[in-house]
Formats: C-alpha cells, sequence, structure tokens
C-alpha cells in the first residue's frame, strides 16, 4: 500500500500488487481501460477465501510449515484454502483436495509416531514400577 490515506484515516491511497511494474499486465491493463471497462465497473469477488494463512517454508514467508502446522503452535494444524499462497482465480475444489491430503497424510505419520512413542515410553514407565 502507498501513501498516508489523504482522508486522515491513516488508510492507504493506493494499493500496489507485484502485478503493477509488470510492463505485460500494464498494457493489458490500458486494453481493459480503453474498452471502457470502469475500475469497479465490473461485479467480480471471490467466494473462496484464501491466502489468509499461507503456506512457506520458513516463518518469514508463511504462517505455516509445508506440512500445515503452524510455525508459532506445535501440533495446530491448518488444512484449508487460507494455506494457498494466493487466491487461485478459479474454484479451488482439486487444488484443495491434494493440499488436504498431503497435510493429512503428515498428520496421520506425526500421530502414528507419538503413538509408538508413547507406547515405548508407557512401556519402560510400568517396567520401572
Amino acid at each position: 500500500a502507498r501513501g498516508g490515506g489523504g482522508g486522515g484515516g491513516g488508510g492507504a491511497d493506493e494499493i500496489a500488487s507485484s502485478n503493477s511494474i509488470n510492463p505485460a499486465y500494464k498494457k493489458w491493463l490500458e486494453k481493459v481501460k480503453s474498452i471502457g471497462i470502469k475500475e469497479n465497473g465490473v461485479g467480480l469477488f471471490s467466494a473462496h477465501q484464501m491466502g489468509t494463512c499461507k503456506m512457506g517454508v520458513s516463518r518469514d514467508a508463511g504462517a505455516v510449515r509445508p506440512t500445515g502446522e503452524t510455525w508459532e503452535i506445535d501440533n495446530l494444524f491448518v488444512c484449508d484454502t487460507s494455506v494457498f499462497p494466493t487466491p487461485s482465480g478459479v474454484n479451488p475444489m482439486v487444488t484443495l483436495a491434494g493440499v488436504s491430503y498431503g497435510i493429512s497424510q503428515h498428520i496421520k505419520r506425526a500421530t502414528a509416531k507419538m503413538t509408538t512413542s508413547s507406547r515405548i515410553a508407557g512401556r519402560s514407565m510400568k517396567s520401572k514400577l
């Protein structure tokens, strides 16, 4: 976001994305404007909220690990479209099925390891009693 929100509210005057500096995007946008489509003149929206809890390879790159586990709280997993890096622009059903399957398989493996560790720890505790 740019600017200081000239209206006194402290908000942005302009919102800029990486596309705003892309020459091909600028050319496309000028073409759209030249045929008479005005900003916010077309009812375009997304009913699928995506990218609000981005998956990343580090804390700086995202809110959750590639396994879906949050960086801040162990064993707290996010398994929906919020882990997408950005909104996909299309129905996310198939992509979400793949992402959630991968995350669920990790949870299943991690749970099996924890259960096995607990059983082993339980046996060693019983042998000490």
